[in-house]
């Protein structure tokens, strides 16, 4: 996870993108609880970070990664899943 964690904040610092606290804390439970090649829902998010963030806020949060290319999102049946793109 730390490993994974460094060459994301790598690449950041490559793109001059800054990561805020909450887009690295959100970094952090992916790496922890879902696997490299696992989708997981914003829902599955939700529950693992154990926050009383709404839905909209969730959603912000992931929306932030994947337009930091953290995240991908693919829609499956109108469902939104996601996944880390760094390995």
């Amino acid at each position: 996870m730390y490993h994974q964690l460094y060459l994301i904040q790598q690449l950041m610092i490559q793109n001059q993108i800054t990561l805020s606290d909450n887009d690295l804390n959100a970094t952090k439970t992916i790496l922890l609880n879902f696997e490299n090649k696992h989708l997981f829902t914003w829902e599955q998010f939700h529950y693992v970070s154990k926050q009383q963030f709404s839905k909209q806020y969730t959603l912000s949060l992931l929306n932030n990664l994947v337009d930091k290319n953290i995240l991908e999102v693919s829609k499956v049946k109108k469902i939104n899943y996601y996944h880390i793109l760094v390995k």
